[in-house]
């Protein structure tokens, strides 16, 4: 033993360096179970992710279906409505008439009068 140095000082810092390696090794255990449960947190957090983007990605590719069909079907009525069997020829009256004629009311909204029998 090293003579200037009495036994029971010794034994304290033995007791010490004990105490704070045990310590230490509690705060290893302690942060190696707490990245665990880190670990499986953001695996769970990337899966929701991937669920989530694949069913954004599904949608995206829908609407981009659905816009390209609209921007077509507007296309080809446009087409349609500028052939000549679409456009009206009858002058705003005879519209009107026609008009009439289909609904059963006067301008007026009421009903026409009963028609003389022949």
């Amino acid at each position: 033993m090293i003579p200037s140095v009495p036994a029971t000082y010794l034994l304290i810092a033995g007791f010490a360096i004990s105490f704070a390696a045990g310590w230490s090794i509690n705060g290893w255990r302690w942060e190696a179970k707490n990245a665990a449960a880190l670990e499986a947190a953001l695996q769970e957090r990337a899966k929701k992710e991937k669920e989530a983007n694949d069913k954004s990605s599904e949608l995206e590719t829908k609407l981009a279906d659905l816009h390209k069909q609209n921007r077509n079907l507007m296309g080809r009525i446009a087409n349609e409505t500028r052939l000549d069997s679409y456009r009206c020829r009858l002058p705003a009256g005879g519209v009107q008439l026609l008009t009439e004629a289909r609904s059963g009311l006067h301008p007026s909204g009421k009903p026409h009068g009963k028609l003389p029998r022949p």
